[in-house]
C-alpha cells in the first residue's frame, strides 16, 4: 500500500498543475512551484504587464526585465 501512495506521488510532481501533463520545459518559481514554461507564458499573456502570480498559491513572481 505505501508503495503505491509513493507511486501515486511521483507521478504528481511531474505533472504541470496548468496543463495537468508531464512537464515540458519546467520552469521553478521562487515559490518553489513548478510549471512548463509554455504554460507560464499563457499565463503572462492574460495577466497586467510585467506581473505574474503562481497559479497553485498565488504568491507574487517578480519578473526579470528581460523575460
Amino acid at each position: 500500500m505505501a508503495s503505491n501512495a509513493v507511486s501515486q506521488v511521483t507521478d504528481k510532481s511531474h505533472v504541470c498543475q496548468v496543463c495537468l501533463e508531464d512537464f515540458k520545459q519546467p520552469k521553478m518559481l521562487p515559490c518553489l512551484h513548478t510549471f512548463c514554461q509554455p504554460c507560464l507564458e499563457k499565463l503572462l499573456a492574460t495577466e497586467p504587464a510585467g506581473k505574474l502570480d503562481c497559479p497553485t498559491c498565488r504568491h507574487d513572481v517578480p519578473l526579470p526585465e528581460n523575460g
